[in-house]
């Protein structure tokens, strides 16, 4: 009798783990798993600022200087530009005026935003394309000065217009 019992406890033991092995078979085979690793990337801009100007070899009162100054977009979407141009010499800046672009830009806030989003290689319509010095300067007036353009991007995806983009842009990234 000890040997059917004993005999009984090992089959029971054996249907035990057969049913377990069974069931997690059967799990197995109900079940699906699957893992796909996705790279994003934060969206960049870029910006070029494109410069056609010689440098004179002396200026002087009443001498238009050629300077065209343009803002291409080299990166990989679209996006809004601004730009601040600054005068080295205050002084100077008194006696030259620019042919400022005001068709295709606004000044406001020390900067000239473009109204257009500029496409992935696209380039600005000229924001300048010349200085004049004024011919009632006095030659021994003149002093040598830069005029400085500094440019930065706000990505157009997104906004439905320039001032949207740069107001969120001024509200986070201050």
């Amino acid at each position: 009798m000890q040997k059917k019992k004993l005999l009984m406890l090992a089959g029971a033991g054996v249907l035990i783990g057969l049913t377990a092995i069974g069931i997690k078979a059967a799990s197995a085979y109900l079940r699906d798993t699957d893992s796909a690793v996705n790279q994003t990337v934060v969206g960049g801009n870029n910006i070029e600022i494109v410069e056609d100007f010689i440098t004179p070899d002396e200026i002087k009162p009443g001498m238009v200087i050629h300077k065209d100054v343009s803002i291409k977009n080299t990166g990989p979407g679209s996006c809004y530009v601004r730009v601040s141009a600054q005068f080295s010499n205050s002084d100077m800046e008194k006696y030259c005026s620019v042919d400022w672009n005001m068709d295709d830009f606004l000044y406001e806030d020390g900067y000239f935003y473009y109204y257009f989003p500029l496409e992935a290689g696209e380039e600005t319509s000229s924001l300048m394309t010349s200085i004049s010095v004024s011919g009632e300067l006095k030659e021994e007036e003149i002093q040598a000065f830069s005029l400085i353009v500094y440019a930065e991007s706000y990505q157009a995806e997104g906004f439905t217009n320039y001032i949207e983009a740069w107001e969120h842009c001024e509200r986070n990234h201050p």
